[in-house]
């Protein structure tokens, strides 16, 4: 199980991650503990060179993850996903509102494609068939299966049929390389095509990229389950 200082880790890096400029105060409140254990946790963040802190106007600060503490984050988020006894009702919840969002806003026919660890996409069609949504496929570079029941298993976005990667909408799974499944999907996709599960705590693209829909976009990152 993750430790209560993993967890507690986790939550500050991704509040830091969320909002820049932020007093402790306010990430105390976010966190729900006493300002003097968030200088605490601050100080040991930047001690271990997983946040860096500049001073901005009107007498504020800024702390901002260095590559380390991405890192760092993206480590915590694994472990907890790997040892939480909760993570499989939260996963599903997850895919249960994309799921469900798109029946909500009239995309019946919507096309999902999972990217991610096999796992995950077991229980995303195990969520796909209580919604009666068909996953078109899952992109998993970690087994030779070729198939998820009736779902084909392929290992790389570029083996998708081109009908089928010009409108698919897309959902990060993985839980080791999410923010680099999410950015590479962003930069060959249309952003807006693309959706990564909460739980994942992935940082969402602020602009879309090339949109690229051809095929002709990188594949770096894009093999699932990488």
């Amino acid at each position: 199980m993750p430790t209560q200082n993993n967890k507690a880790e986790l939550d500050l890096l991704n509040a830091v991650d969320d909002e820049t400029v932020i007093s402790q105060a306010a990430l105390g409140e976010r966190l729900g503990v006493a300002a003097g254990l968030v200088n605490f946790m601050m100080k040991r963040a930047i001690g271990k060179g997983l946040v860096t802190v500049k001073k901005v106007p009107a007498r504020r600060y800024a702390y901002l993850l260095t590559p380390k503490g991405f890192a760092e984050k993206a480590r915590l988020v694994a472990d907890y996903m790997n040892t939480s006894m909760g993570m499989f009702r939260k996963v599903r919840a997850d895919f249960a509102d994309i799921f469900s969002g798109s029946v909500s806003a009239g995309s019946g026919e919507a096309q999902f494609v999972v990217v991610g660890d096999l796992e995950m996409a077991e229980v995303a069609l195990l969520e796909a068939l209580r919604c009666d949504i068909d996953l078109a496929a899952v992109i998993c570079g970690k087994t030779n299966r070729g198939n998820l029941g009736a779902v084909k298993i392929l290992s790389n976005v570029e083996h998708l049929p081109t009908a089928l990667a010009d409108n698919a909408i897309f959902i990060v799974a993985d839980i080791y390389h999410a923010q680099a499944q999410y950015d590479a999907l962003v930069e060959r996709y249309d952003r807006k095509r693309v959706l990564a599960l909460q739980s994942l705590h992935v940082r969402a693209a602020k602009t879309g990229g090339p949109g690229k829909t051809n095929g002709t976009g990188k594949a770096a990152g894009t093999r699932g389950g990488r």
